[in-house]
C-alpha cells in the first residue's frame, strides 16, 4: 500500500511534481493473529490510472491491548493479534 508520511517522519521528502503528500510503500503486518472479523465488505476496488487495484484507504485504525479495528470503504476488520508494525517495501 501506500503510506502517507508526515513532516515528523524520519523517511519524509517534499512530495514530488504532482504528488499531494510524500508517499512510501508498504504493508500494515498483524502478527500472531488469533481472531479476525471482516463485516460490511463495501464496495469494490477500483482500478487507478497506473492501471493497479484501488481498495481505498484507511478511514480509521485504533487499538486497546491486542484488540484493533481497522475501517474503510472494503468495510470493518477487527482483529486480535500482536502489535501491529509497518513494513517498508
Amino acid at each position: 500500500m501506500e503510506l502517507v508520511l508526515t513532516r515528523e517522519h524520519p523517511a519524509y521528502r517534499p512530495p514530488a511534481p504532482g504528488e499531494q503528500n510524500c508517499y512510501a510503500r508498504g504493508s500494515i503486518d498483524f502478527p500472531d493473529v488469533r481472531s479476525l472479523t471482516w463485516t460490511d465488505q463495501g464496495t469494490p476496488p477500483a482500478v487507478d490510472a497506473s492501471g493497479e487495484t484501488d481498495y481505498g484507504g484507511i478511514d480509521a485504525l485504533f487499538g486497546d491491548g491486542s484488540v484493533f479495528h481497522i475501517e474503510g470503504d472494503w468495510g470493518s476488520i477487527d482483529v486480535v493479534s500482536g502489535a501491529p508494525r509497518i513494513v517498508w517495501s
